[in-house]
C-alpha cells in the first residue's frame, strides 16, 4: 500500500463517520467537528500523518516485534489557535491497516514538556510511535538509537509488563480512542 497523506485522510474522514463525527469545517488537515448533527458540541482536531518510515532509523535496534510505526513531525499551534485533540495516523504493518493515536492537546504538550522536547524556536515537534503485537503504543524518539534503553523500557522481565507501561512513554489508552471525541 503506497501511503500517501490522501489515504491517512481518506482512513480518518472513514474512521470519524463510523464513529458519529461529522465535519463542520476543514482546512488542510485541521477539523472542527459535531457529534452527529448538534453544532453544540465542537471539537477541533488536527490530523498528524506518519513520514516516510525508514526502518533503520526509525525501528527497534534489538529485534523488538513492532507491527507499526509512525513518525510524526508537527508544530503546537499558538495559544490562541488551541487544538483539542491530536490524531496521528499510521499503517499498522501486520493487518495492513490505517491505525490512529487520538490524544488531547494537554496531555500531549504536557509529556513533551516534561521530557524537554517542545522546541522554544519555531521548529517542528518530533514523535515516534511504536505499536507493538500485543497492541500497546510506546513512544520511542528519545530511546530508539540505545539498545540498553530499548531493552529496559520494553522488556517484559519477571513481572510480564514493560518498564514503559503506564509512564508518560505509553499511549497506549490513545489507540483508536474515538470516544473521546464524542464525550
Amino acid at each position: 500500500m503506497l501511503l500517501t497523506k490522501k489515504v491517512f485522510k481518506t482512513a480518518f474522514i472513514e474512521a470519524l463517520k463510523k464513529n458519529g463525527l461529522t465535519i463542520y469545517f476543514n482546512r488542510n488537515d485541521y477539523f472542527i467537528l459535531i457529534n452527529g448533527k448538534d453544532s453544540s458540541r465542537i471539537v477541533s482536531v488536527e490530523l498528524v500523518c506518519s513520514t516516510k518510515i525508514d526502518t533503520i532509523v526509525h525501528g527497534s535496534h534489538n529485534n523488538n516485534k513492532v507491527d507499526g510505526i509512525g513518525h510524526f513531525l508537527f508544530s503546537f499551534p499558538k495559544w490562541e489557535d488551541k487544538t483539542n485533540f491530536y490524531v496521528f495516523a499510521f499503517l499498522d504493518t501486520t493487518n495492513h491497516e490505517i491505525e490512529f493515536v487520538v490524544v488531547p492537546d494537554a496531555v500531549l504538550r504536557s509529556r513533551l514538556q516534561n521530557q524537554n522536547r517542545i522546541s522554544s524556536d519555531l521548529k517542528k515537534e518530533e514523535l515516534t510511535l511504536w505499536l507493538m503485537e500485543n497492541r500497546k503504543v510506546y513512544d520511542s524518539t528519545q530511546i530508539q538509537n540505545s539498545l540498553e534503553s530499548l531493552w529496559y523500557f520494553y522488556s517484559k522481565g519477571n513481572t510480564g509488563n514493560c518498564m514503559a507501561d503506564g509512564s508518560e512513554m505509553d499511549y497506549s489508552d490513545y489507540l483508536n480512542n474515538w470516544r473521546q471525541l464524542t464525550n
